[in-house]
């Protein structure tokens, strides 16, 4: 596993497997991930919204799934661990699933 510091803002480390550093670290626009149940991928998409959206001011940032419980179960949990408080300019908002950053 490797430690990545998203955008070095983060006061942790992410740690992701080589797999998810090269999807993380590949340029593509659209990435294409062929792996089986539990393998983290939706975690390392999780990873990359919250490095993109700490990347620079005003950005937006859409994770979709089938259903609106389907996302919540795949992602929401996830993001609310992962993204630092001193990050947030207001709590999550549950009934949204969204998250407000400061910049």
């Amino acid at each position: 596993m490797h430690n990545i510091v998203a955008n070095n803002t983060s006061s942790h480390d992410l740690a992701l497997y080589p797999f998810q550093m090269e999807i993380f670290n590949s340029p593509a626009r659209f990435k294409v991930i062929a792996a089986g149940r539990r393998t983290g991928k939706s975690f390392v998409a999780c990873v990359i919204a919250l490095d993109q959206a700490t990347a620079k001011d005003n950005q937006r940032i859409l994770m979709i799934g089938p259903t609106y419980g389907q996302a919540q179960e795949a992602f929401w949990s996830t993001l609310k661990t992962l993204c630092h408080p001193t990050w947030l300019s207001r709590p999550p908002m549950e009934g949204a699933l969204e998250l407000k950053f400061l910049n």
